[in-house]
């Protein structure tokens, strides 16, 4: 969807922290992307680097609770949307949204 929208996805931003092996490269249907492994990348946030443009996506991780996942996929989804805090601070900066 985002090859549609955005142009081919060419690289991935994955946060640095937490693999024990950083990988390099992801291949899906026979199309290789490489994936660049920064520490100060934020757990929560995965780029895409396209053709046209980049597209930040969250990650809300699988532990993270229903309340907090929901209000962090409400705040991420909203138009103008430019906030940057982890999962559970965004559940609490932008609860009103719930």
């Amino acid at each position: 969807m985002i090859d549609a929208i955005r142009g081919r996805v060419l690289r991935l931003v994955l946060a640095g922290t937490g693999w024990d092996d950083r990988p390099g490269t992801l291949t899906i249907d026979g199309r290789v992307i490489v994936l660049d492994c920064f520490d100060s990348q934020p757990s929560t946030l995965l780029t895409a680097l396209c053709v046209r443009s980049r597209v930040d996506l969250l990650v809300v991780a699988p532990a993270t609770g229903r309340d907090a996942a929901e209000a962090a996929m409400i705040c991420a989804m909203s138009t103008g949307n430019r906030v940057a805090v982890p999962v559970q601070a965004a559940a609490s900066v932008r609860s009103d949204m719930v």
